[in-house]
Order: C-alpha cells, then structure tokens, then sequence
C-alpha cells in the first residue's frame, strides 16, 4: 500500500473509532465526518476547500480537523488520526437550544436586572456578583425605600462613588466600606446576610448591626427605589457583569445566571435555576460580550 493509502486507512481508523462506528467510509466523506463529530468545537460554519486532487483532498481533511481544534497552524498528513484521536469530547451546553453563553453583558447606557427576588430574610440571605466596573459610580445590586424625612430607611446594597476609593455596603440606615477600588477591575463582591459581611474578593467587612426589615425587588447594576423614594431605578453601574448567583439560604440557589445571547439576538442573563431569560427592562440592550 502507498504512503497515501496507509494515511488514508488511519484516519478512517480514527474518524470511526471517535464515532464508534464500523463501517467503511469513502476518501472523499473524511472531512465532512470530521466536522461532524461530538468532539472539539463546533465547526458547522467551517469552510473547506476544493478537492480534486489527492493534495487537495488531504488540505480539506487538514482544513477541518484545524476547525474542530480550534487551531490554525499547518498540520503534517502523519498527524491527521493522533489529532482526530486527540479530540476532546464536546462539553454540552448548559442553556437551551437556541442560546448562546458568552463571558459577560455589559451595560453602559442605563442598562439595569429585574431579578425578581425580593430582598427580605425570607427570600434572600445571599448574593454573590462576578463583575467588572467600567466606571466608578454606582450600584452593583441594590433596593432602597425612604420615608419622606422620617426616620424609615430600608437599604441593601452594595455600591461604590467615585473619589471613596471603596465599595460600600448598606443595611437599614448603616453604612460599613470596604476600602478597595474597584473601578475598572473585575472583581466579586457578595453580600452575606447570614454572615453579616460584605466582601470585595478576600476583603470583608461587617455589616447589619440593626434588625432587618423587609425588602423589594433587587435589581443587578442599580438601584430599585420603592414608591415611597419615587418609584425609579437609578445608579446605574456600567459595568461587564460575568456571572451573579443570589442564595435564599446558606445552599438554596434561587438564582444562577448565567450571561448569554437569546434566539431572538438580544444579550442579557439565563438563570440555570428558574429556566427564564431577563434582558434589561429599558428600550437599549446590554452589549454582548465574546461567546463562551
């Protein structure tokens, strides 16, 4: 047999082993198969080229195990089946058909969360925020409702002013600050209501000395005021939001979003708890960040 014809029988050696299969499969089907295993990348909008020629068919089977890989570099006819073998199962998605994870959102234009969660000790005891602020004003979560001049406050969360050079945390009408900032770094801030801490990566704070109140809706990247302080949301944060997790207790996620792009185009959060999408309320949608 030629040099050729062992390449050949090798890597339908390989492409059959990696689809478990038995059967003979024609030359000229190779780089088709390759591009259809559950292996490597997904690569349906891979283009190959011609092949007429036996140099042109071995380019092709070349040009769709790059696909698969991901890679880009010229790959030796001797190596075809060890890279076919060498393919990685592909991970399954973990949002429905039709979506697309990417690394984060990001807001820049008022873009803000309705989380449908309401903040009080029943509904959430945690909140955990993977985030990176691209300005150094704003609430990263956070629901509030005055009194009119009273002496009712109802705060919580976490926000950070420019010039503070810290991310401050708020329960009732008590302010406590983490002295670290985080304007344009990405960083995770969560809130622990079972704790009593606020936290910046590894730095931590005491918070909630007063009794805890309830709470309405949080929002992700500002700040719901209730009616009784206007019925608005404001402080938005620009920032790009990678992942945010809020917890009803110490292990009950209620929850877990995930950043992607929906059927219909539109960037905003999959929560893997509720199997919901939420896009930013307002008429401009977040910005897409790379997929996943």
């Amino acid at each position: 047999m030629s040099v050729q014809g062992t390449h050949l029988t090798v890597i339908a050696d390989a492409i059959r082993e990696k689809e478990g299969a038995a059967l003979p499969i024609p030359a000229g089907t190779f780089a088709e198969r390759i591009l259809a295993l559950p292996f490597g990348e997904e690569a349906t909008g891979a283009v190959l080229p011609a092949a007429e020629t036996q140099a042109e068919r071995l380019a092709r089977i070349a040009a769709a195990i790059r696909a698969k890989e991901g890679s880009s570099e010229s790959i030796p006819a001797s190596q075809f089946a060890a890279r076919i073998l060498a393919l990685p199962e592909r991970q399954a998605s973990r949002l429905p058909e039709g979506y697309t994870e990417i690394e984060y959102i990001q807001s820049g234009s008022g873009q803000y969360i309705k989380t449908g969660v309401y903040a009080t000790a029943d509904d959430l005891q945690k909140i955990v925020m993977d985030v990176e602020p691209t300005d150094a004003t704003g609430c990263f979560f956070g629901v509030y409702q005055g009194g009119n001049g009273t002496s009712y406050y109802s705060y919580f969360q976490a926000s950070q002013t420019k010039g503070e050079g810290a991310v401050s945390f708020y329960i009732q009408k008590t302010k406590e600050a983490v002295n670290f900032d985080a304007s344009n770094q990405r960083v995770t801030v969560s809130f622990d209501r079972g704790k009593r801490v606020g936290s910046v990566n590894d730095l931590t704070t005491n918070v909630f000395p007063t009794p805890m109140t309830a709470y309405g809706e949080l929002v992700l990247l500002a700040r719901n005021n209730l009616p009784s302080s206007g019925s608005n949301v404001t402080f938005q944060l620009p920032a790009k939001l990678y992942a945010c997790q809020m917890y009803k207790d110490a292990e009950t996620l209620v929850r877990d979003f995930v950043p992607c792009i929906n059927p219909g185009g539109i960037a905003g959060l999959y929560d893997l708890v509720g199997g919901a999408f939420y896009k930013s309320p307002i008429s401009t949608n977040f910005t897409a960040g790379p997929a996943v």
